[in-house]
């Protein structure tokens, strides 16, 4: 199920596991994520290509894009976000 992020900017708290969870975010042009659980965070744009972000960091992102997955590997963890339109 997708999650609508409404308001500008767009932020939001989530606690992911294994399964993707899409984000909508129309229009988005710049996403920062700060992972705050325990497990590390996957994100990805087209769901082919995935960048993680380790427990503790933190992951910015300045392009166009409507939507975004997230998951983990393992475990669960728990990623705070914004999106710029």
């Amino acid at each position: 199920m997708a999650n609508t992020v409404a308001g500008t900017p767009k932020s939001f708290t989530r606690e992911i596991d294994r399964h993707p969870v899409r984000i909508d975010c129309p229009r988005g042009k710049e996403l920062s994520l700060q992972n705050i659980g325990i497990n590390t965070l996957w994100v990805s744009f087209d769901t082919k290509n995935w960048f993680f972000v380790a427990s503790g960091t933190s992951f910015e992102c300045r392009m166009e894009f409507d939507w975004l997955t997230v998951r983990t590997k393992i475990g669960r963890t728990r990623m705070v976000g914004m999106v710029t339109t």
